[in-house]
C-alpha cells in the first residue's frame, strides 16, 4: 500500500525505527501519543497536537465564537478567560490545536475523558481558515484518540439552530440522541442536540511502516 510523501515532513516522536499509519476511509493518519497529521487529498492538510498552551487554545475559541455574538446568539465561550481556560486544563481538560504548514495554529478542539466516552466541546477554527476541512479533521483526530485508548463513543452537543455545524456532525457519522433547551448568556432560550458516534474498531486497517526517517 502507497502512501502520499506529504504525510511524511512533519517531526513526528520516533518509535525506534517505526511510524504508525492508520487509513479511515479517505483519511491517512500518522500518530504518536502526542502528535498526530491527518492527510486527505480533499482538503488542505493540517499538524494536529495536544496542547495545554491556553493563551493559543483561547485565542482560536474566542475569534471563532464571536460570530454567535454578532447574530445575537452569544455563547459563555466568549466569558471563558485565558486563567480558565488554564484551570480547566490543569483539571483533567485536554485540547487539540491544528497548525497550518506555516505553524500557524488555525483550529482546536477542546475534550474530557468520561468512563465510557470522549466529551468534547468548543471545536473553533479561525473564521478566515473555515471551509478548508480544519474542523473535520479535528473530529478524525478525536476518533483516532478514542479508538486508541479503548474508548467505545465520542460525543458532543450542538445548537440545533446552527445547520451547518449539525450538518458537519451527521456527514462525520454522528447521531442525535437527545434534545433539549439551554438559556443563552442573554437570557434567550435555544434548542440544543446531543449528538454520539459509535467508534469501530478498525484494527485491520493498522499498517506499521519501518525504515521511515523521522526526528523528535
Amino acid at each position: 500500500m502507497a502512501y502520499p510523501r506529504e504525510i511524511f515532513w512533519v517531526s513526528f516522536f520516533q518509535l525506534k525505527t517505526l511510524l504508525i499509519v492508520l487509513k479511515i476511509q479517505s483519511f491517512y493518519i500518522v500518530f504518536t501519543l502526542n502528535k498526530m497529521y491527518i492527510y486527505d487529498k480533499k482538503v488542505i492538510n493540517m499538524q494536529i497536537e495536544l496542547s495545554k498552551n491556553a493563551l493559543v487554545i483561547h485565542n482560536i475559541m474566542q475569534q471563532a465564537f464571536l460570530e454567535y455574538d454578532q447574530a445575537g446568539m452569544p455563547s459563555s465561550a466568549l466569558k471563558e478567560t485565558i486563567d480558565s481556560v488554564q484551570e480547566d486544563l490543569e483539571n483533567g481538560e485536554q485540547a487539540f490545536v491544528g497548525y497550518d504548514t506555516n505553524r500557524k495554529p488555525v483550529a482546536m478542539v477542546r475534550f474530557q475523558v468520561k468512563e465510557s466516552y470522549v466529551y468534547f466541546y468548543r471545536l473553533s477554527v479561525l473564521p478566515e481558515c473555515q471551509g478548508k476541512g480544519y474542523a473535520k479533521q479535528l473530529l478524525k483526530a478525536l476518533e483516532v484518540y478514542a479508538r486508541q485508548s479503548g474508548i467505545p463513543e465520542v460525543r458532543c452537543k450542538v445548537r440545533k439552530n446552527v445547520d451547518r455545524n449539525v450538518l458537519l456532525y451527521t456527514n462525520a457519522g454522528f447521531q442525535i440522541y437527545e434534545e433539549e433547551h439551554v438559556q443563552l448568556i442573554n437570557g434567550n432560550t435555544i434548542p440544543v442536540i446531543s449528538m454520539k458516534k459509535q467508534i469501530v474498531d478498525e484494527n485491520k486497517s493498522l499498517v506499521v511502516c519501518s525504515e521511515v526517517k523521522v526526528t523528535k
